[in-house]
């Protein structure tokens, strides 16, 4: 009871909006939140807290490898939240511009894809967690005509978020020095609620046309479902109640006025 990740824990519901033919066309713009859209979102009855995803504004690019063993590099992007709806032991989670070494926290599945299916299909080694905590990673960002590669380190894996997260305060950093003029409204939120399958999230967000991702408008959607199906067997459980208790005040009626002559007697 004393933990946040035990029985009784938040749930957090991660919101989009549709993309279409016609936001694609559109520009990105027509996908981020503008700030009325939170304020309202923020004051609806299922909300206990509202958070942004913030990210990177810049090209980014990652080498990693382990000594002696393969080495490669990929495109990547950053994204963060705040601290509060990380999933992992934020000890390590901190950023300082004098120490520039990155905290990064990947999803727990790109470390199964990567283990039992880029991997094996390239006979790569497979990497533990804490391998990949050890692994050697540099980071260079490009943008706003500058170029620089930092050092980074695999801090944790998370199973809430699926996406490459770096401290909030290491984006805010490095999108004024990499993007100075980039467009930093958030077009995806993470939303905790006090109950993942309420009904009204799933009328509220087909109403302003969000998305939600996993399966948690479904589980909202079979939960409205399952509210009516509780609803019209009460209903029945209640007239069959109320027949019987007719039925018995009738049996008791008949009773007493067959013995009527004893028990005048």
């Amino acid at each position: 009871f004393s933990q946040d990740e035990g029985l009784i824990k938040p749930e957090y519901l991660i919101v989009s909006k549709r993309v279409s033919g016609v936001g694609i066309l559109g520009g990105a713009k027509t996908l981020n939140f503008s700030s009325s859209e939170l304020d309202e979102l923020r004051g609806q009855s299922f909300c206990r807290s509202l958070g942004a995803f913030t990210a990177s504004q810049y090209r980014v690019s990652c080498n990693l490898g382990i000594e002696g063993l393969a080495s490669f590099g990929t495109e990547m992007f950053f994204e963060s939240v705040p601290d509060s709806y990380v999933d992992v032991d934020l000890a390590q989670w901190s950023f300082c511009a004098e120490n520039l070494v990155i905290p990064i926290v990947l999803p727990r599945s790109y470390l199964a894809i990567y283990n039992f299916g880029f991997a094996q299909s390239q006979s790569l080694p497979k990497l533990s967690e804490g391998l990949v905590g050890m692994v050697k990673l540099i980071v260079t960002l490009r943008g706003n005509g500058l170029e620089e590669s930092f050092p980074a380190k695999v801090v944790g894996f998370s199973n809430r978020l699926n996406t490459i997260l770096v401290p909030d305060s290491f984006i805010q950093w490095s999108n004024k020095r990499f993007s100075a003029d980039a467009d930093t409204s958030p077009t995806r939120l993470i939303l905790e609620v006090h109950n993942p399958t309420d009904d009204k999230i799933v009328a509220y967000m087909n109403e302003k046309g969000y998305e939600l991702e996993d399966d948690k408008l479904d589980s909202g959607k079979a939960t409205y479902f399952l509210k009516i199906t509780s609803f019209v067997l009460l209903g029945i459980g209640l007239l069959i109640c109320a027949l019987s208790f007719y039925v018995l005040l009738l049996s008791i009626y008949l009773l007493v006025q067959k013995n009527t002559e004893k028990l005048r007697n």
